[in-house]
């Protein structure tokens, strides 16, 4: 039998030139959309004021003076709430500290130290034992005033909710999982107490008093003179804060606040939407009345 090579070799190149044409008139796919980055608003409090952070503008004063030291901030479902050293938790804007059913003001034993917004729960820890569980709304029936179990004689400085998980720090040294009280780790390096835990693109942070470190590469990112007294993850960057004002963690630039040599207690970062509630609000507030 006679193979015709020619023939063969023509087909083939036609049915090359027909893949090739078909390709060609094949409709071009839309580009698929791009991802558009968060820009978020940063909140942070000097002391007993709380501030909204506005670049290239006078930084916006949120509150009046509370009672003492703000400590932590916290958005919970849209709301932004505040608590520190007077031992109250407030709804920030509406300037008012959540009460029991009976209208009394919840208080807690000792200063509050840290807020965390989890899976619809807001908890706060402090200088007292437990962690306690506000859940499910923010009408005063519908508030849970549970101590997590396990923590129950333990004094938790640091709460953090970090890939769907919820983490605490207990005296000072050990990471665990809240929700089961199972034991994580040991906090390797510090050189003192572990303060605050923060969640930010993927890894787990934790600062002591004058350093801040990566939790799983066991490395110090940054050293600063003052104490460290708030973490935040804003933007895609890591912040930290405190004595020495306000600083992007891994660059250490200093950034500039409202007040120069600005104590930085705690900041959080907010959705644009509230921060435009905020800004709506506080110019109607400071409006004068004619």
């Amino acid at each position: 039998m006679t193979i015709n090579k020619g023939k063969t070799n023509e087909e083939l190149v036609q049915k090359y030139l027909a893949r090739k044409k078909a390709r060609e008139e094949k409709p071009i796919e839309e580009p698929l959309e791009e991802k558009v980055e968060r820009k978020d608003s940063l909140v942070y409090a000097v002391d007993d004021i709380i501030f909204l952070f506005r670049v290239g503008q006078e930084d916006m004063e949120i509150t009046r003076k509370r009672m003492d030291i703000v400590n932590a901030l916290c958005v919970y479902k849209g709301i932004l709430f505040d608590a520190g050293a007077d031992r109250n938790i407030y709804d920030t804007l509406a300037d008012f500290p959540l009460r029991t059913f009976d209208g009394i003001v919840l208080e807690r034993p000792g200063a509050i130290h840290s807020l965390c917004s989890h899976k619809d729960i807001l908890l706060d820890s402090g200088d007292y034992h437990g962690i306690y569980t506000l859940a499910t709304g923010l009408k005063p029936e519908e508030v849970l005033n549970a101590v997590e179990d396990g923590t129950q004689d333990k004094k938790v400085l640091a709460l953090c909710s970090h890939y769907n998980q919820l983490f605490h720090i207990e005296e000072g040294v050990y990471l665990y999982r809240t929700i089961g009280h199972q034991f994580s780790c040991q906090m390797e390096p510090r050189e003192s107490a572990v303060t605050h835990l923060c969640s930010h693109n993927e890894g787990l942070y934790y600062a002591d008093e004058k350093s801040i470190y990566q939790t799983l590469a066991g490395k110090k990112i940054a050293e600063r003179e003052g104490e460290v007294r708030a973490l935040c993850s804003h933007n895609g960057e890591l912040y930290d804060g405190g004595e020495y004002g306000l600083c992007k963690t891994l660059s250490g630039i200093n950034i500039p606040l409202k007040f120069s040599n600005s104590e930085v207690s705690a900041m959080c970062s907010i959705p644009q939407e509230l921060a435009n509630n905020i800004i709506h609000k506080c110019i109607e507030r400071d409006m004068p009345l004619f």
